[in-house]
């Protein structure tokens, strides 16, 4: 998918959406996760982002790249960056 499709696909989001990406590569990755927060930040939506594959240090980079401080809106508690492991298991255990 080009990068105007996602843009086009990331505008069409609802709140209460979820986004599910599968990439081959960290640029398709990165692609697709710089605009989706930086969209939701922008229209002061809370951001709740589970890292599996990378380190909630990689998305504030991925984001500091993009010109976009991610500090101030995990300071705010608009942004959470968390692991997937504690994620699902920080109250218990995830069953699907």
């Amino acid at each position: 998918m080009d990068e105007k499709n996602i843009q086009s696909e990331l505008a069409g989001l609802k709140p209460g959406d979820h986004l599910c990406m599968i990439y081959g590569t960290e640029e398709e990755h990165r692609s697709v996760v710089v605009p989706y927060i930086r969209q939701g930040l922008e229209g002061n939506e809370k951001i709740i982002y589970v890292a599996d594959a990378s380190a909630p240090e990689d998305i504030m980079a991925y984001l500091a790249g993009d010109g976009l401080d991610g500090e101030p809106y995990i300071g705010s508690g608009q942004l959470t960056i968390m692991l997937s492991r504690d994620f699902y298991f920080g109250r218990g255990s995830f069953r699907p």
